[in-house]
């Protein structure tokens, strides 16, 4: 698996926690595997912005996620596996396509910058209009 590596100890109510994600950091981005099927049913694979904003995969998508060469392979490969998209995925509250209630937006904006965030904007957005009809 391509940079691939277990997520460091975090703090947590004054004690050291380990982590048990593996992590590809690409600076203020990285994709993020969950071994453990506790939080979402299923072992997951996210790209994550500044640890704030997560686009969830379900499914262990390490080897082929890792090989996009910049953001936007990452974002490429999450939007034709649009299908295995988690119902935890902030994707829709980042796009504004769902109500952004941690101000997501520009976390997203900033990272993607205006190509990228309009290309994710208009591949999701028909999905959401038809969610709304």
């Amino acid at each position: 698996m391509s940079g691939f590596k277990t997520q460091p100890a975090v703090m947590m109510c004054g004690m050291n926690v380990a982590g048990i994600n593996e992590v590809d950091q690409r600076g203020r981005w990285h994709l993020s595997y969950n071994p453990s099927v506790q939080g979402y049913g299923c072992v997951t694979t996210a790209l994550v912005f500044d640890n704030r904003v997560f686009f969830v995969l379900n499914g262990d998508h390490r080897k082929a996620w890792g090989e996009a060469a910049d953001l936007e392979g990452a974002l490429d490969y999450f939007i034709e596996h649009h299908q295995q998209i988690s119902d935890m995925s902030e994707h829709r509250m980042a796009l504004g396509l769902a109500r952004d209630e941690f101000a997501l937006m520009p976390t997203l904006a900033d990272i993607a910058g205006p190509a990228l965030f309009t290309k994710l904007f208009n591949a999701f957005k028909a999905g959401a209009e038809d969610e709304s009809n």
